[in-house]
């Protein structure tokens, strides 16, 4: 029998998973689909947790409250530690930021960050310059620099800067582009190519391409040949510094000997035990028909609302969709949403609430089963994506439920 059945391949799920196995666990993972760190930036923000000054009159994150600051730090620590052994280098800290650029010119700080994506700023005397790539319609340089002199920040604006070989036949993607950028032998030929055109630059700013499965080779190929320093700017999903962290947190759960199933949907099992429901598993509808995994304790990550683990009905509220657990939300759906399309909407906080060992429980604070947990999107609280927390509460949520599963 597994010790841990893990449901959801997001942040929290594949960074519990890992965890739990490097640790001794037997553990299966369940997921329907990808996760959404295809959509991810891939910098971890925790921007409300303590003891982080949060903006005024905004406390800390609930989630992060209940795992605690213990669990966030060994979360990143262990986070840090797993993307360095599969060569994914991230900078910052808890106590201090970094600095990111977006595609539209808006500096963005960020706990976390890759390497390769912290903005340069305050170099006196150095020529910074922001390219696109020819057949890639996703990343307009001139956009972004119009925005940073508005903030009294010089950066020039190049052409797009050719691709070697013959055009493309269609426009690229950052996906195209950064697995062909993994051959280093095309990486030498896009040098060359752009090195002319590159005189008296010494930062180069580009979308974020510079390989996928080799990204820390591929920069510092580029970095050398060029003679100069980059940093990347992610761009429209799916995003490339996304998919690095997905395939880093996947490898090492993978490596770590998680046991995954993918393309199934998810149903709880219980069982009664002592008068009260216990987790006893879950069933996965696998191609092959429904399948029964047992499970010592399980893992809920499935996200919130936009990822699958709360559905809505149509007739009904809001229900969390695996075990059905009592869900903290608006039940009129006129509520759900605010007027304006960029402005504060209520769906984001729904979700499961839970105690200070990440189990979930009812509106009175009763456990509502015996060896299951929750962790991540799931958990209710404020928008985490406003709040600037949204990685910081994976992470440290999804900590706290493997120390208590595994206690």
């Amino acid at each position: 029998m597994p010790d841990i059945v893990v449901v959801g391949a997001g942040l929290a799920g594949l960074f519990a998973s890992a965890l739990a196995a490097s640790r001794g666990a037997s553990v299966t993972l369940v997921t329907l689909g990808r996760g959404g760190l295809s959509f991810s930036h891939g910098c971890i923000d925790a921007a409300l947790a303590e003891p982080l000054r949060p903006p005024a009159g905004s406390p800390p994150h609930p989630a992060v409250t209940l795992a605690g600051r213990a669990a966030l730090q060994g979360a990143t620590d262990h986070l840090l530690g797993m993307l360095s052994h599969a060569n994914l280098l991230y900078t910052g800290s808890l106590e201090a930021s970094v600095e990111t650029l977006t595609a539209l010119g808006y500096r963005r700080t960020t706990q976390f960050a890759p390497e390769s994506m912290v903005f340069p700023v305050g170099q006196p005397g150095r020529r910074v310059a922001i390219a696109g790539i020819q057949a890639f319609r996703d990343f307009v340089p001139a956009l972004a620099c119009r925005r940073l002199a508005a903030q009294g920040v010089e950066v020039a604006a190049l052409e797009d800067l050719p691709w070697p070989g013959e055009p493309p036949r269609r426009d690229m993607y950052a996906t195209d582009l950064a697995r062909l950028l993994d051959d280093a032998d095309i990486v030498a030929d896009l040098c060359a190519l752009w090195r002319p055109r590159l005189a008296g630059i010494d930062v180069l700013g580009l979308p974020a391409i510079l390989g996928l499965a080799h990204h820390t080779k591929v920069l510092r190929q580029v970095e050398t040949c060029l003679g100069l320093r980059v940093f990347e700017i992610p761009t429209l999903p799916p995003r490339v510094p996304g998919l690095r962290l997905e395939d880093a947190l996947r490898r090492s759960a993978l490596g770590a000997g998680v046991a995954v199933i993918e393309g199934a949907r998810a149903i709880g099992r219980t069982e009664a035990q002592d008068g009260r429901p216990r987790a006893s598993g879950i069933v996965a509808g696998t191609a092959g028909g429904p399948r029964f995994i047992p499970a010592g304790r399980t893992l809920l990550a499935t996200g919130g609302i936009l990822h699958g683990g709360l559905v809505a009905p149509q007739s009904g509220a809001v229900q969390e969709s695996v075990f059905g657990i009592p869900v903290a939300g608006s039940a009129q759906r006129a509520d759900w949403v605010g007027a304006e399309l960029t402005g504060e909407h209520l769906y984001p906080q729904f979700g499961v609430r839970a105690n200070d060992s990440m189990q979930p429980v009812d509106a009175d604070g009763e456990v509502v089963a015996s060896d299951l947990f929750v962790a991540g999107g799931l958990i209710v609280g404020p928008d985490r994506l406003r709040s600037r927390c949204r990685q910081g509460i994976d992470l440290a949520t999804a900590f706290r439920a493997v120390e208590v599963m595994l206690a």
